[in-house]
């Protein structure tokens, strides 16, 4: 088992919540929210807090195990059905991410390569990260690109600062308190990811201090980007974009030599989109191996990323319908994201020593 430091799991937390949400879903966001859309993320942040708290009681109760460990372990039956949800959650997860970053490229990049062949570059390069040494190389990984990420956020805010019109939030009275509730079901979803973590801890305790970090982290990144996007591109534009955060970084000009410089921009959140995918696959090879003992996790590591590239075409028919699909899956990620650790903080126990 490799022992995860608090750096290095705030950046895997920040990484599993902001990836994904810097794509198509902030064009709904500014639909939704319009220049109120910093409040969305203010809201989800507070929310998912509790979730955070609740499983990082539940894994102080059982130090040194993972939660897929303990569920097992306290409830042969029970605990693996719920084990097997949360394979099922991390897969869903998973090939959404393979699905989303596949019609990204495409659709900005690479146009004339099929989809398909995207998605299957980005399962191999998760595949080549877990199969040889877990959590390790994954780890680290997230520490380089991680870091980079989130040290182009400013770097970004310089470069377009010149471009910002802040009549964009003009009137602040508007307050559709509708539209940012709508915008927090959708963000709400996409931030919740960030539960995974907790499964990855198998050596220590989760620290909720270390999820609180790593939640405020990507929660603040994402507030400067998307309210960058607002002020670039106008709630009207941004909002009829597929992509808006990648045609405001198109905006960017550093001199008449590097005009494409969303090109470096699109390398490093590829590869932490790539990092994400392989927690996934990670998370449902050890809830495999869990599962069924003796089972041999790295064994498990080409057939559950086969799956995962299966169900990333069967789960969604095109771009289109996985934004649509934004307004309806909260509600079953709520499932995994809110109820069921509440279930767990009120359920799982350590067994009292019977004494003589």
């Amino acid at each position: 088992m490799t022992k995860l430091t608090s750096r290095q799991l705030v950046l895997i937390g920040a990484l599993f919540a902001l990836t994904d949400a810097t794509m198509s879903v902030q064009a709904q966001m500014a639909a939704f929210a319009r220049q109120h859309l910093w409040l969305v993320y203010v809201i989800a942040f507070l929310a998912l807090l509790v979730p955070l708290w609740m499983l990082s009681r539940v894994s102080a109760r059982f130090p040194g195990r993972d939660l897929f460990q303990v569920l097992v372990e306290r409830s042969p039956v029970m605990g693996r059905v719920l084990v097997a949800l949360y394979i099922l959650y991390f897969l869903w997860i998973a090939a959404r991410d393979v699905r989303l970053t596949g019609d990204f490229v495409n659709i900005t990049l690479l146009t004339r390569t099929p989809v398909g062949v995207i998605a299957a570059v980005n399962i191999l390069a998760a595949v080549t990260l877990v199969r040889p040494a877990g959590l390790q190389v994954l780890a680290r990984s997230s520490e380089i690109y991680g870091t980079v990420l989130f040290l182009i956020i400013p770097l970004v805010f310089i470069a377009l600062f010149k471009d910002l019109d802040f009549s964009f939030v003009l009137p602040l009275t508007e307050f559709d308190a509708t539209g940012v509730m709508h915008g927090v079901w959708v963000m709400t979803a996409y931030l919740g990811d960030i539960v995974g973590i907790v499964f990855l801890v198998s050596e220590g305790v989760f620290r909720f201090r270390d999820g609180f970090y790593a939640l405020g982290l990507a929660a603040a990144g994402l507030l400067v980007i998307s309210m960058l996007a607002v002020l670039t591109l106008s709630v009207p534009v941004m909002s009829a974009m597929t992509f808006p955060l990648y045609e405001m970084v198109r905006h960017i000009r550093i001199t008449d030599f590097l005009d494409r410089f969303e090109l470096p921009i699109l390398a490093i959140s590829a590869t932490t989109i790539i990092c994400k995918i392989g927690y996934s696959l990670y998370l449902i090879c050890l809830g495999c191996k869990r599962l069924v003992p003796g089972l041999p996790g790295q064994r498990m590591v080409f057939p559950a990323a086969l799956l995962i590239f299966a169900c990333s075409f069967w789960f969604f028919e095109n771009a289109v319908d996985m934004i649509n699909m934004n307004l309806t899956m909260p509600l079953a990620e709520y499932v995994f994201q809110f109820m069921l650790p509440a279930v767990l903080f009120a359920a799982l126990w350590p067994k009292r020593e019977n004494r003589a």
